[in-house]
């Protein structure tokens, strides 16, 4: 009787996944440590909230100028080196930041800031979809990317919780070194991925083409990149759909909630407490967001209604609230809509309808738009909120927004029912 071969390990591409969810758990854990505090950090260092918005801005240009073309780098040589130059980018912002209150040099962080996101933006959403793919696995892609969306808010619940202890005992710029320090390791978690093989060579033939050829492959396949989206509509409306959603979360989370909760009397550790909340319920909705996607029927038109409507009456809530408790619970339902119901199925629509060539190009277009939309109204919104109030600056945020975000859904419902009609018969 022969012995029984014992199982043979899970394929290194396999491996991929748990490595994802770590990097994603280190990656909320460094972004809340800091951004959960932020404003309040610069407004302690002298930046009035106008001077917070032009950095938001500056990081807003550079993410828009570097998106797409580190998006074709990461799908011409390497995803995973992406992940860790980002990575190691944030590291050094955060050191920057530590070492200066200089306004000139604060914006050139701050323009380090957008490149770092641009060479991380889309790339491990690309390695990880690439490899399921690979695994013969690609449909468990909601699922992973909602498991990594619920990793990345638990480490957020983490890293803020522990930037409140920190703050309380020490200063705001405790949150500033649990940043770097937390960058530095996801650094070496990124480079621990083991990269799928690119599709047709890419990566092979740079080495025998003539020296002025990355560049021109690089504008040809940002060219083509553009084409597809072209030519797909259902695409364009999910990523422009998806971006409206986040962009307006993040405006109203980022600017705003901070010093409007230090007006009803909060502490900056108790700003960073109610962050860690935020994640947890985030993390939650995320973790589940593929059963709802089965109750749906994966009609992605639903979960776009969903996702802007939450955010919608979040930002009509907030506005309005007439105490603590009533802004902390209309931010929690903006924050659930926005980061933990959206993302995974945008991932998942979005990743299921691009080559394979082409994954980290066009993942990059969507974060293209939120650049884009933060350079036009971040300074716009901190002026009006130091020349007159925050609850101004604020009314007038609500009344833009919601009309985008009516206008996004609008589109979406009604083009990708035409789409689908056309893929039925």
């Amino acid at each position: 009787m022969g012995e029984t071969p014992p199982p043979s390990p899970r394929p290194a591409h396999t491996r991929n996944v748990g490595r994802y969810y770590l990097f994603h758990f280190l990656f909320g854990a460094a972004v809340n440590s800091l951004v959960s505090v932020l404003v309040l950090f610069w407004l302690d260092r002298g930046l009035s909230l106008g001077q917070t918005m032009i950095l938001m801005s500056s990081f807003g240009i550079s993410h828009l100028v570097f998106e797409i073309p580190t998006g074709g780098l990461a799908d011409r040589y390497s995803r995973k080196w992406s992940l860790s130059i980002g990575s190691l980018l944030h590291t050094v912002v955060g050191l920057i930041i530590l070492s200066t209150t200089i306004f000139p040099i604060l914006l050139g962080a701050y323009v380090l800031v957008g490149i770092a996101v641009a060479f991380a933006s889309g790339s491990g959403e690309a390695l990880i979809y690439d490899s399921l793919k690979r695994a013969g696995r690609a449909e468990d892609a909601q699922h992973v990317f909602g498991n990594g969306l619920s990793a990345f808010h638990a480490g957020g619940v983490i890293g803020a919780v522990t930037t409140g202890l920190l703050v309380a005992r020490f200063d705001l710029s405790s949150s500033v070194w649990t940043y770097s320090i937390l960058w530095l390791i996801a650094a070496a978690v990124a480079l621990s991925f083991n990269e799928p093989p690119f599709p047709n060579n890419t990566k092979m033939d740079t080495k025998t083409s003539s020296p002025s050829s990355p560049l021109s492959v690089l504008l040809a396949n940002t060219r083509s990149s553009f084409g597809i989206l072209t030519i797909d509509r259902s695409l364009t409306v999910l990523i422009g759909a998806g971006a409206t959603i986040i962009v307006t979360s993040s405006l109203a989370q980022i600017p705003f909630s901070q010093p409007y909760l230090v007006g009803f009397g909060l502490g900056p550790e108790q700003v960073a407490y109610i962050w860690a909340s935020f994640s947890a319920a985030a993390a939650v909705v995320a973790a589940l967001s593929n059963r709802l996607s089965k109750l749906l029927r994966g009609d992605e038109r639903r979960f776009i209604v969903m996702a802007s409507t939450a955010t919608g009456i979040g930002v009509t809530a907030m506005v309005s609230a007439p105490s603590a408790a009533l802004a902390i619970a209309s931010l929690l339902l903006m924050f659930v809509g926005a980061n933990g119901l959206a993302p995974p199925f945008m991932n998942s629509g979005i990743n299921r309808r691009i080559p394979s060539t082409h994954r980290a190009s066009i993942l990059s277009v969507s974060s293209t738009c939120f650049g884009l939309t933060t350079f036009l109204a971040a300074p716009l919104f901190g002026f009006l909120a130091d020349g007159y109030s925050i609850g101004i600056s604020l009314r007038i945020f609500q009344c833009t927004f919601i009309l985008l975000l009516a206008v996004a859904t609008y589109i979406a419902w009604r083009l990708m029912a035409v789409d689908d009609e056309h893929t039925k018969t």
